[in-house]
Formats: structure tokens, sequence, C-alpha cells
């Protein structure tokens, strides 16, 4: 089985006692990470993508929504998320220069 760490800002919706005790009674373990924190967080700009996309479709009502929302997280290009991904030590450095401050993520 592969080892991976899991990774969620600590917003208070994501360290409720049911999410935490899934965590704990399936052994995942947790990275530990600034809450609201999107400039240290990938999966915020990826979210800002769909919405936007989403939008520019005037998909309003809930169904229409999700099912545009499925079809442009499947229309997402690979090398979008690598991207993301790739940028990660590029934006702790900047948080770490501007002394947790915001940027330009």
């Amino acid at each position: 089985m592969p080892t991976f760490v899991f990774e969620q800002d600590n917003d208070l919706k994501h360290k409720s006692r049911v999410a935490t005790e899934f965590f704990n009674n399936n052994n995942i373990e947790l990275l530990e990470w600034p809450a609201q924190s999107p400039d240290l967080n990938p999966i915020e700009h990826l979210w800002f993508i769909l919405d936007q996309k989403i939008r520019q479709n005037n998909k309003s009502n809930k169904v229409t929504f999700m099912d545009e929302l499925k079809r442009q997280w499947d229309l997402l290009p690979n090398s979008l998320l690598h991207t993301l991904v790739e940028s990660l030590p590029n934006r702790l450095k900047r948080v770490i220069d501007n002394k947790g401050g915001e940027t330009k993520y």
C-alpha cells in the first residue's frame, strides 16, 4: 500500500469531529498547513479556474452547475495540474520572503 500524507488547510470545516475521526480511524497522516492559505494551496487556484469556466457557460441551478463542474473537471489538461503543483516551491518561497504575508498567488 502506498504511503502518502494528506494535505488540507486547517479551516474549521476541515477539522470537524467527523473528519478528524475518519482520518484517525484510517491512519491517514495529515500535513500541518496554515488555515485560509490559498497562497500555499494550488487547489484554490484550480477551483477559481473551474468557477470562471462554469460562470462563462451560465450554469446557475444546482443540477446544471454540478453537470458543468464535472464536465469542466474532465476537460482540465494534465499540464495545468502539473503547473499548479510544480509552482508550490515558488509559492513557499514567496510566503517566506513576505514573512507570511500575501503574495501574488
